[in-house]
């Protein structure tokens, strides 16, 4: 297995990542991959592939690079500590206190699908944020490709480009230049595109972080900035404020002091 010089060898080798690829990063409209389906899109072997997510193997060069291309993320992800990777562990890491803390009452916690719906990120972005992956891309053709590879409830397979262009009055190849990044669209082919695949336009501009943030009516800063930047330790703060005003328990003391209960 080749460590990538970009940054510090990967801290237990690949397995903990792959599996994370494995439990959360698939497209829309079906089920995590099975180790048999990615050695049949790699060929990587799939007793290899089980022996790699245990970490009781490894992988060559060549292995990874496929692996790495199935799932979309670059290949020094599987073998790197570099400081892009750390801060995309940093935006799972928050994510998780908004997850399971942040939510309006007389609910429990958001579900991906939900904040995808809610926010207009396709949940494949979501899931992939939660999971501390990369996202598939900053480019209109990467965002575009990704939602095309969802399940077409039509078809049972990806959406073709005929299948995409047919839905927003374009020709398939046309749909193919733009994932290939040959073309750029306008404003109303990238509107009617975002409303086949039920996202914000505002996602294929801008990226799904400031639109998860909004989300949970948090800056974008909290997603993105170091541990010690003082806006993030504010919103903590801030943040595990209203988590605590949420208890019970701190609700009855301070309804005690203030002789009332604390509204829900």
């Amino acid at each position: 297995m080749s460590v990538s010089s970009g940054g510090e060898p990967c801290a237990g080798g690949p397995a903990l990542r792959l599996r994370t690829l494995f439990d959360g990063v698939h497209p829309a409209g079906r089920g995590p991959w099975t180790a048999r389906e990615t050695a049949e899109a790699t060929g990587v072997p799939a007793c290899l592939v089980n022996r790699l997510c245990a970490g009781t193997a490894t992988a060559d060069d060549d292995q990874l690079a496929a692996l790495a291309r199935h799932f979309r993320v670059p290949e020094d992800y599987l073998t790197s500590d570099g400081a892009e990777h750390r801060a995309w562990r940093r935006t799972a890491r928050r994510l998780t206190l908004l997850f399971s803390d942040i939510y309006p009452a007389g609910r429990g916690p958001w579900t991906h699908e939900e904040v995808a719906r809610a926010s207009g990120v396709p949940v494949e972005d979501v899931r992939r944020m939660c999971a501390g992956a990369p996202t598939a891309g900053d480019t209109f053709a990467a965002r575009l490709d990704q939602l095309c590879l969802r399940i077409s409830p039509v078809t049972g397979r990806p959406y073709s480009n005929r299948e995409v262009g047919a839905a927003v009055g374009k020709s398939g190849q046309y749909i193919g230049n733009l994932r290939a990044g040959v073309n750029e669209p306008g404003l109303p082919v990238a509107t009617e595109l975002a409303k086949f695949f039920d996202v914000s336009v505002s996602y294929f501009v801008n990226g799904p972080i400031a639109l998860v943030a909004g989300h949970f009516r948090v800056a974008e800063v909290y997603l993105t900035a170091d541990d010690d930047s003082p806006a993030v330790r504010e919103i903590e703060d801030s943040l595990r404020t209203l988590i605590a005003l949420r208890d019970e328990r701190v609700q009855q003391v301070v309804g005690r002091v203030l002789d009332m209960r604390w509204p829900n």
